[in-house]
């Protein structure tokens, strides 16, 4: 169709009026006006459903943004936002939901709304060089992206990155070259394989760039913040009224922004400090909410270890879970992995931990484990791991406290043939049995000379064959906890729990409470 022959929005709008006057009836016209809008609204919808699906949404977003001049029409940002976001809504109302899509229009109205007052803010009206242009740009851009992201990322994620600042002034302009490059390398071996070949060495040497870039900065101490640390939501709070106040107040200026910045870093050290800090006790141990599995983590003194890490709930990470509990105590390298036993929801996540993590030492226990035994004999070697094997009732000294590991005890099956663990700091002992169940625990009360503890880890996840009244008449523990989550097991058991309330003993379940933290003088 010719441009000449379509029709304006002016003569669209003509028609419809047209036809609400000649309408005897006021509210059958007005009737007839939403029908006709719901019909247009459907076939613009059916035409651009297949494309707006396809398109990343920020794409999507910027493509309002820049369609206007082709219909000789004034480019509105804000208006061009609305009307993506209610396209979008319009064709799945729980798209709302999607965080992909908060995070994207947050992104973007940040770009829109906040980058250009930060770019002039920063600049100021003089002519400067081509390099602070860039770095006024990267900063500005970065922070008007963060302004409105970052909350969206700690809710749904839990973390905040301060190292992103440096990584976009150091990656950005390669980012660029790179899209540039690949494009172009791409269509031209389309015509002349070695040419493209040739064109495409450019991008793949940048991106061996970023890649190490992100490495290194991966390596720097806090280069990520975890929202474990309970004082970090304050923190960013804080942060948001340091800015606004600086916004309104006057006078105008940088000078007062360039305060507030310094503030932010400031105070983020010392929250990030005080969340260390919590952890300055003899013994303390923190049972990781990592759904249907278990990951406990000992520290006492500078030594930290770990007794299991995994999760039978797929969509959980205990790897990741756990180490971003381990950089928020302040520690950076774990001394012992211990495994009581070689089930997946207690071992899967070790891969993750270790390569964020790294550890000294392996500890698993004297039995069959197959497949999943092998795989950790890799890691181990991979990471540099000595591997100890445990056949006795073992003695560590660990930090201001010791560290009991007692050897399988049963006679078969992956959860009767795990370690037991007994970390003790004073006159306080924490007990974490894996997944044995009564017979099992019935042997080591009568093999060993438990103590009187004061926390127990309830076994295997509070099945109603564990954590039986006979051990809990042994060790009088005054806390249990259960580390358990979405499961189709009945974990944990009610009968379990009647048993627990009888006994008097105080309950934490990690699917109710979250992490739950463990402090000993």
């Amino acid at each position: 169709m010719n441009t000449e022959e379509a029709f304006t929005p002016e003569q669209v709008t003509e028609v419809v009026g047209a036809l609400h006057n000649a309408t005897m009836d006021k509210w059958l016209g007005a009737g007839l006006t939403l029908v006709i809008g719901a019909v247009v609204i459907k076939i613009v919808m059916q035409a651009l459903n297949r494309l707006v699906a396809k398109l990343p949404l920020d794409k999507a977003m910027l493509s309002f943004l820049t369609a206007a001049p082709l219909f000789r029409r004034e480019s509105d940002p804000p208006t061009a936002l609305m009307t993506a976001l209610f396209l979008i809504l319009l064709d799945n109302p729980f798209a709302a939901k999607s965080v992909s899509l908060q995070l994207s229009f947050g992104a973007v109205v940040g770009l829109l709304w906040l980058s250009p007052k930060l770019y002039r803010g920063l600049a100021g009206e003089k002519k400067h060089g081509r390099l602070f242009t860039f770095t006024t740009v990267s900063i500005s851009t970065t922070f008007g992206c963060l302004a409105l992201t970052a909350p969206i990322s700690a809710y749904y994620f839990g973390s905040f990155a301060p190292v992103s600042l440096l990584s976009n002034l150091l990656c950005l302009w390669a980012v660029g070259i790179v899209f540039i490059g690949g494009l172009a390398a791409v269509l031209l071996s389309f015509f002349y394989l070695p040419l493209g070949t040739v064109i495409g060495l450019v991008p793949r040497l940048l991106i061996k760039y970023i890649l190490a870039v992100c490495h290194a900065l991966a390596a720097l101490p806090y280069h990520g913040v975890y929202f474990c640390n309970p004082y970090l939501k304050y923190w960013m709070g804080f942060v948001y009224l340091l800015f606004a106040a600086a916004w309104l107040l006057k006078p105008k200026g940088r000078r007062k922004f360039a305060v507030a910045a310094a503030l932010s870093v400031l105070t983020l050290a010392v929250t990030v400090r005080a969340g260390e800090s919590r952890f300055c006790h003899r013994l303390n141990a923190a049972a990781v909410d990592v759904g249907q599995g278990q990951s406990v983590i000992l520290r006492s003194g500078t030594e930290t270890a770990l007794v299991d890490c995994g999760s039978g709930n797929n969509w959980r990470d205990a790897g990741c879970d756990t180490a971003d509990e381990l950089l928020t105590m302040g520690c950076r390298r774990v001394d012992r992995v211990i495994l009581t036993h070689f089930d997946d929801d207690h071992i899967n996540g070790v891969e993750h931990l270790l390569a964020r993590m790294g550890a000294e030492t392996l500890t698993i226990p004297k039995a069959e484990g197959g497949a999943a035994l092998d795989r950790l004999l890799e890691l181990a070697e991979r990471y540099g791991m000595d591997v100890e094997t445990v056949t006795e009732e073992t003695h560590l000294p660990f930090g201001n406290g010791e560290l009991t590991i007692f050897p399988p005890l049963g006679v078969s099956g992956s959860n009767e043939l795990g370690l037991t663990v007994l970390a003790s700091a004073g006159e306080n002992d924490f007990l974490v049995t894996g997944d044995m169940e009564r017979a099992t625990e019935k042997k080591l009360i009568e093999t060993y000379n438990l103590p009187d503890i004061e926390v127990l880890m309830a076994g295997h996840h509070g099945s109603k064959n564990s954590t039986s009244k006979e051990l809990l008449d042994a060790v009088t523990p005054g806390t249990v906890i259960i580390s358990v989550g979405s499961n189709s097991y009945g974990h944990p058991a009610e009968d379990t729990l009647r048993r627990l309330a009888r006994a008097g003993c105080d309950i934490y379940r990690t699917d109710r409470h979250g992490t739950v933290y463990l402090l000993f003088d």
